[in-house]
This record gives structure tokens, C-alpha cells and sequence, in this order.
């Protein structure tokens, strides 16, 4: 017998492999932008929400006395960024079966003169937490507003950066971070005090998991610095982990 042949009866010996399953991960996507802006309230119109995907939402106001604006009540709240005069907050919720023709939102402990608010629609979140984290809010008063850092504990999350100001002046533009795309935002008329309200997206994928620090986002504007408010936050989103699989292996008996 060659030696050939008794590898070859060897290899016939061999019933089984054990292959380990690996853990894929859905791929995250944005479905949907709708945007709206008012003045003691913001409403944003439902654009079609697919029940099981996930919206966050981020609104800004002018709050010139006290107070804070809310997201809808069906949305969890991150908080609000405390900055004086002008204030952000956000939230999330997964869509049911059955979503309203349009979300409000709000305030709590006062009335603001502009609100302008924005919801993205996420499709591929894990579905038992698919928060992973998010970034402390963060206020200030000038025309460059910093984030906080955020750390996420899976690869593959979406990062959704949001920057809202209330500014004295008509119209403001955001330039986008290092790395981020831009979804859009919601620009508000003036209110009583001449303020108005702006709010704006960014999206990223983190492949690999760990701190990020969105960078610094330029407000361009007429208004002066001081009369610039900005809120800011970073949310991630963590992908669906689709079932584990194994690979198929064969061996080929070749006398």
C-alpha cells in the first residue's frame, strides 16, 4: 500500500468537523429624515415609519426665561444640555405598528419662542439594546461647539452626531465633522426676541468599538458669538447580530 493510499484511508476515518459559528452583524442604515419647527412647540410629520425600526430624535429652542424643550412622550430621554438661554434635548423610541401622523414636541419649566426639531429613522438596531451609548450633552455660548466622547462596547455602531443653537439671527449653516455625513436639519423662523432655532444631523459607522470625540462643528452666522447658544450630543447605535452560522466543509477521497 503507497503511502498516498493510507493518507487517503486515514482522511475516510474523519467523520466530522467542528466549525465555529461566527456572529455577523446587520448592516445599520438610515431610512428616513423629517424635520419641523414651530414656536411653543415643534411638530415633525410622520414620513412612513416602519414599525421596529428606530428614531432618534433631537429638538433645539430659544427658552429666554427658564426651562428646557422635551422630546415626544413616547420617546426616552437623554437630557438636556443645560446651556442658558438656549437649550437642546433628544430621545429614541422603536416604531410600533401603529405610529401617530405626527410627533410634538415640548417644553418643561417654560415656554420657548422657537423650536426646530429633527427624527432619522434607523433600520438593522439590535434589538434588545439598541442604544449602546451616548455622550454626556454639552451646552455653550460661542460659534464652535464641542462633544463630549462617547464609548461604544460593540464594533459596527452608528454614531449620530446632533448640534442645535439659538442664535439672533435668520439663518445659520453647520459644517460637518471629520468622517460624518449630513443628514439635513430644521431651521426655525425669528421668535418674539428676534431669536431663531437650528438643528442638524450627522451619521457615521465606527467599525471598531471604543471612545470617540465628535470634532468641533463651525456655526456660521450674522449673529455675534455671545448671541450664539449651541447644545450638543452623540449617540450610538448598536447593529442587530444576525444568527450564527457555520461554514460547510468537505473532503474529496481521491484513491
Amino acid at each position: 500500500m503507497t503511502i498516498l493510499r493510507r493518507i487517503s484511508l486515514s482522511l475516510l476515518l474523519l467523520v466530522a468537523l467542528v466549525v465555529a459559528p461566527f456572529d455577523a452583524r446587520a448592516a445599520l442604515s438610515v431610512v428616513s429624515i423629517a424635520t419641523g419647527h414651530g414656536t411653543s412647540s415643534a411638530v415633525v410629520n410622520n414620513p412612513g415609519w416602519v414599525s421596529g425600526d428606530i428614531l432618534i430624535a433631537f429638538v433645539s429652542a430659544d427658552m429666554p426665561v427658564s426651562g428646557f424643550p422635551t422630546p415626544p412622550a413616547a420617546f426616552t430621554a437623554f437630557g438636556s444640555d443645560g446651556s442658558p438661554d438656549g437649550e437642546t434635548n433628544s430621545g429614541w423610541h422603536v416604531a410600533g405598528g401603529s405610529e401617530p401622523a405626527s410627533y410634538i414636541f415640548g417644553t418643561s419649566g417654560g415656554t420657548s419662542d422657537t423650536e426646530s426639531a429633527i427624527i432619522i429613522e434607523l433600520s438593522g438596531q439590535d434589538g434588545a439594546t439598541p442604544i449602546n451609548a451616548h455622550s454626556t450633552p454639552k451646552g455653550g455660548n460661542s460659534k464652535s461647539a464641542s462633544f463630549n466622547s462617547v464609548t461604544t462596547t460593540v464594533d459596527g455602531c452608528m454614531i449620530l452626531a446632533f448640534v442645535g443653537v439659538s442664535y439672533k439671527a435668520s439663518s445659520t449653516t453647520f459644517s460637518t465633522p471629520t468622517g460624518f455625513t449630513d443628514q439635513g436639519g430644521d431651521q426655525s423662523a425669528l421668535g418674539a426676541d428676534s431669536f431663531s432655532s437650528a438643528t442638524e444631523g450627522f451619521s457615521n459607522t465606527q467599525s471598531t468599538h471604543g471612545a470617540l470625540t465628535v470634532s468641533t462643528i463651525t456655526i456660521t452666522n450674522s449673529a455675534t458669538a455671545a448671541n450664539n447658544f449651541w447644545g450638543t450630543i452623540a449617540i450610538a447605535i448598536a447593529p442587530g447580530a444576525t444568527p450564527a452560522s457555520s461554514v460547510p466543509f468537505f473532503f474529496t477521497h481521491m484513491p
